[in-house]
């Protein structure tokens, strides 16, 4: 005898398990999850970073620095899209380091309630019919 029963997941019904809000100015910037693809982009890009200014040299140390800091600004970007240029440059290096560390704390204890104890994902939950 064989299950003939068919499960459906409907990916546009599940909700981002990552809700956010950033003030810059008094003016509040929803936080966008990432697309997987945003993601592999994302990852691919630190590490070219990486690869490029590996060497040893002052210059090229001040130039891994001027990278990294754009890097992070296109990161809280990425994350914050309604942040506009003018207010992203604003910023001190510590309040957009504390961004940075907003996000990825943030990452972080998501990805570590979303797993059970054997580290799997849990099942998703379902958007409310508004």
């Amino acid at each position: 005898m064989t299950d003939k029963s068919i499960q459906f997941l409907n990916v546009d019904d599940v909700e981002p398990s990552v809700s956010k809000v950033l003030t810059i100015k008094g003016v509040q910037h929803k936080f966008k999850q990432a697309s997987v693809g945003e993601f592999v982009s994302e990852m691919k890009r630190i590490r070219a970073l990486q690869k490029k200014y590996s060497g040893e040299s002052e210059l090229d140390q001040i130039d891994l620095m001027e990278a990294m800091i754009e890097s992070q600004k296109l990161s809280v970007k990425n994350a914050f899209p309604t942040v506009n240029e003018e207010d992203l440059n604003g910023l001190n290096n510590d309040q957009l380091a504390a961004i940075r560390e907003f996000i990825q704390k943030q990452f972080d204890v998501d990805n570590e309630e979303a797993k059970d104890d054997l580290g799997n994902a849990p099942a998703a939950k379902k958007k409310s019919k508004r």
